[in-house]
């Protein structure tokens, strides 16, 4: 009997190919950083795509050989196995569940960066004396009661634009250097 080898599968490397990534820490990443793993999500997608393919085959010639064992393809062993694969259980189908399409990751990137690059970018970020306007005071309560504080207990209007900028940067460079030490 011959050897078969698995299907060969691409890992893909970028640090946006995890789903787990905080919102301040999709908010970090540039264009060309989306660029970028755009490019490695195609060569993901030409290697899986042959992978799809010998599994196709290696699950066309199971079925024939447990027909043969087990007498019939309308046996109960080989019903279990179709039903495992149409339900996702092969190799191909598990990893492909491991990465977002480039579309949908930019997509993220990009709504991450709307909601904190009011507080994280310098050039647009909300004065902390009192011309505050009110837009910026609306979207910095938002913010701090979105992250779980109270209005009138942890925060005030009158500082609110202020406290949102300091714990937006501070979560901002707490994940910074958690990816940074995450290699």
């Amino acid at each position: 009997m011959t050897s078969l080898d698995k299907p060969k599968l691409y890992f893909i490397q970028h640090p946006l190919a995890d789903r787990t990534l905080p919102e301040e820490t999709l908010a970090t990443f540039t264009d060309a950083d989306v660029n970028e793993y755009e490019s490695e999500y195609q060569i993901y997608k030409d290697t899986q795509q042959l992978a799809v393919e010998k599994t196709h085959e290696y699950c066309q010639e199971l079925k024939k050989y447990l027909g043969a064992v087990f007498g019939g393809t309308d046996t109960k062993v080989v019903k279990y196995i179709e039903r495992a694969i149409r339900g996702g259980d092969a190799l191909t189908d598990i990893h492909a569940k491991n990465y977002l399409h480039p579309s949908d990751v930019r997509g993220k990137v990009l709504r991450s960066r709307e909601r904190y690059s009011a507080f994280t970018d310098t050039t647009n970020a909300p004065k902390t004396t009192g011309d505050d306007t009110l837009q910026e005071i609306n979207n910095a309560v938002a913010f701090l009661m979105e992250e779980g504080l109270v209005l009138n207990t942890d925060f005030t209007i009158s500082n609110a634009v202020s406290l949102a900028k300091a714990k937006a940067s501070e979560s901002l460079d707490s994940h910074l250097q958690e990816r940074d030490s995450d290699g």
